[in-house]
């Protein structure tokens, strides 16, 4: 996620084990002069609505970390929500499609399926997601 002269700092958040599903988020700091790792428990001030899953995709950008996707495996449901996390703020923030624009725009405007299990990367103010599974199968 980031780093300065003294460590390198990983945002980790969801997932799930054999038997659950999580919803909690951590920043985790590694030293780079003996290599120690402090966890960090995040207290999120507000979640928007952003509930446990695993198989999500992230990039980090300009103190922000966008998520996107994901599977919920206890609802059966396959996601295509987009959150924004402010590392300033401590807030997760749901990004909303914006479906008049993609009524206007259908050839350029691109609502992405819904997926988990995917390549989700960013450059600046362009995200690129491919790759994935869901309920039909592998997506290209």
């Amino acid at each position: 996620m980031s780093h300065n002269d003294k460590e390198y700092t990983f945002f980790l958040g969801a997932g799930a084990s054999r038997q659950d599903q999580y919803d909690d988020f951590y920043k985790i700091h590694v030293s780079k002069a003996n290599d120690s790792v402090k966890v960090e428990k995040l207290n999120i001030v507000e979640m928007d609505g952003f509930t446990a899953r695993h198989s999500l995709c992230a990039a980090t950008w300009n103190e922000k970390t966008v998520m996107f996707g994901g599977q919920d495996v206890i609802k059966e449901l396959c996601l295509n929500e987009v959150y924004s996390y402010n590392h300033k703020n401590n807030e997760l923030e749901k990004l909303e499609h914006d479906l008049q624009e993609f009524l206007k725009n259908k050839d350029t405007y691109i609502i992405p399926a819904k997926r988990n299990s995917h390549t989700f990367v960013q450059n600046e103010k362009v995200a690129y997601i491919y790759g994935g599974a869901n309920e039909d199968g592998p997506l290209n």
